[in-house]
């Protein structure tokens, strides 16, 4: 960013002498112009009481709206105001004072609990460390906890890390950064923090274009390392957009970059299309009817060119499991199947929007200078009341916050604390089997829960389905149709996307009553839409029916009903040795029961029946 872009001209750094105004005055300057106006004295530049040119208050009048305020503030962009804090922090610091390396811890990891060293933690590891903690003397390897001693806190802690194993996240030691040191400010690498190298930040080209340049090159490639001779200004080689250290410039370092420009949980727009930012990332929202449908009511920290946009790497999109009528959103299923609980995604994310009084630091019920002079002494510090965003340390992400809460007053719209969304995008939502994984038993689930059973379903313009516990089968012909007794009015019409992600459960035929049909070895007959099994090919020919023109096919999917009886009903049966005999026994099946009938012959006859023996 050009030291123009401000609302000050490139002299206002170099003075008339062309010595720079050093980091604290410079600060001082904001700090003094905060709340001036066009009729305040040192408005317009005045070299008698202030020997440099150009110092005005009025050059920080950004928007010329004849005064300085928080808006003029804004225009810094959040990384260069984040690093002129820290410079102006550390001016006068060299190698070799306190502060100047960076302040780390050391975290312990699961492997200091593996004594026995086979790669994973249990009972013996216990049993080892218990063993020499009784015995009473010191073996370093036995120290877990790395203290000096072994005792009791020793086997603690292989109890915490019992089961875990060497593959396993945290077994190694890591090292953890607590404070950031002076020598991060050392743009120039002399070893000591001074003008120059608040020069290299307030002379800076602008770094979106440079940063555009900068992806993709490497180690080697022309323009890594400093252009000072085809520049003036020094810190514009491509390596220094290598924040990750791996000595080339990938989409990781373009997420770095935004995620210090774009605090978590900020709302960028470009044209008439928004996105959330997430750890340096942006995620797709959409049009502006996607901000109601997802209860997202915070401002735009900015609005960006498409071409910046597009420098933000990008995560999946914001998507929602259901939609406004209650259906499943498919894109929402298609990203989760195959997720698991260990997967990016699997919780809910939720954001908080702070009210402004949490910007009131002195609790008089409004937010002005005074609070920014508190916020500005508490900076790079880690009181708890000045961390906005409560990650441990007051720093450029809490000023981002602050600076939207200025000139806000108590009753002022936004002043308590309002949750901004609680975004339902957690893929555990669509777990419904409980089994921390989303597969096609979930989708099975949803379905049926969503439709119930036995429910008719069909794509717009295509066939019917019916589906069945969650799965669309498909009717195999126009008389498993009218067998079914389809009413098309009752047909319930869904989306391609959502139709596609219903699991598949084959095709089924249905059949008359009154049908023949031969499974395998079995022959049914097709009665109230149950099969009934035929007891042999003879009861088969007793029913009146040819084994011969029975239909072959697989009929599992219809209910089993009862067997049918061996004889039918009606049927008159002959107990015979071969010989006549008009008072040979006679017997008529009822109801699948036979009744035997007095009088032999005679009294089949006296019955109307006739001899119609079997």
């Amino acid at each position: 960013m050009k030291a123009n872009e401000i609302g000050m001209s490139p002299q206002t750094y170099a003075g008339e002498k062309g010595n720079l105004i050093k980091g604290k005055d410079f600060i001082k300057l904001f700090n003094q112009a905060l709340g001036k106006s066009s009729v305040d004295i040192g408005w317009e530049d005045r070299v008698e009481e202030i020997p440099i040119p150009n110092t005005g208050y009025k050059n920080l009048d950004k928007n010329s709206d004849g005064k300085v305020d928080i808006d003029d503030i804004k225009t810094i962009s959040p990384d260069k105001a984040n690093d002129l804090l820290k410079v102006n922090d550390s001016i006068g610091k060299k190698e070799g004072d306190s502060g100047w390396e960076d302040e780390r811890k050391v975290i312990l990891g699961y492997k200091n609990a593996d004594v026995s060293g086979n790669g994973m933690v249990n009972w013996y590891d216990l049993w080892l460390v218990y063993k020499n903690f009784k015995m009473g003397d010191y073996n370093p390897r036995y120290d877990v906890n790395k203290d000096g001693r072994i005792d009791q806190k020793d086997t603690n802690e292989v109890k915490k890390a019992r089961g875990k194993r060497n593959s396993q996240p945290g077994w190694e030691d890591r090292i953890e950064l607590i404070k950031e040191g002076a020598k991060r400010q050392d743009f120039n690498q002399d070893k000591k923090i001074d003008k120059e190298d608040l020069f290299a930040i307030l002379k800076d080209l602008k770094e979106i274009q440079l940063l555009k340049e900068a992806y993709g090159k490497k180690v080697g490639d022309i323009g890594w390392e400093d252009k000072t001779k085809q520049e003036i200004i020094p810190n514009t080689g491509y390596k220094n957009f290598d924040l990750t250290g791996d000595g080339r410039v990938t989409e990781d370092d373009l997420a770095f970059y935004f995620k210090g420009l774009f605090p978590t949980g900020s709302l960028i727009k470009t044209e008439n299309t928004f996105y959330l930012i997430q750890e340096g990332r942006k995620r797709l929202i959409g049009k502006e009817d996607r901000l109601t449908r997802l209860n997202i009511t915070s401002p735009v920290t900015a609005s960006l060119s498409k071409e910046e946009a597009e420098l933000i790497p990008s995560r999946t999109s914001l998507i929602i499991m259901k939609k406004e009528d209650g259906s499943i959103n498919p894109d929402f299923f298609s990203y989760a199947l195959g997720k698991t609980k260990d997967s990016l995604g699997w919780e809910d994310a939720s954001y908080l929007r702070m009210g402004a009084k949490n910007g009131d630091f002195n609790d008089d019920g409004q937010i002005n200078l005074y609070d920014f002079m508190a916020f500005r002494n508490a900076y790079n510090t880690n009181p708890t009341r000045y961390d906005l965003d409560k990650d441990g340390l007051v720093d450029m992400k809490d000023f981002a916050i602050f600076r939207g809460f200025y000139g806000k007053m108590a009753g002022d719209e936004g002043w308590e604390d309002k949750i901004m969304a609680i975004l339902k995008t957690g893929y555990k939502n669509l777990d419904l089997k409980e089994d921390n994984r989303i597969n096609s038993e979930d989708l099975e689930g949803y379905f049926s829960q969503a439709y119930g059973e036995d429910v008719l379903i069909k794509e717009e313009q295509g066939e019917t389905y019916l589906l069945q516990k969650g799965r669309k089968i498909q009717l195999a012909d126009q008389e498993t149709r009218e067998v079914m007794g389809i009413d098309y009015r009752e047909v319930k019409v869904i989306g391609k996307d959502e139709f596609n992600l219903i699991p598949d459960g084959g095709s089924i035929k249905l059949y008359r009553d009154g049908t023949l049909i031969k499974d395998a070895d079995n022959y049914y007959l097709i009665l109230d839409g149950n099969k009934r099994r035929f007891l042999s090919s003879a009861s088969v020919r007793r029913h009146g029916f040819s084994p011969e023109k029975a239909i072959p096919a697989s009929i599992d999917h219809i209910q089993q009903g009862e067997d049918m009886p061996e004889y039918p009903d009606g049927m008159l049966i002959k107990d015979s040795d071969g010989s006549w005999n008009p008072f040979i026994e006679y017997s008529i099946i009822e109801n699948g029961k036979r009744r035997k009938i007095d009088g032999g012959i005679y009294g089949v006859q006296n019955m109307g029946l006739g001899d119609k023996k079997k």
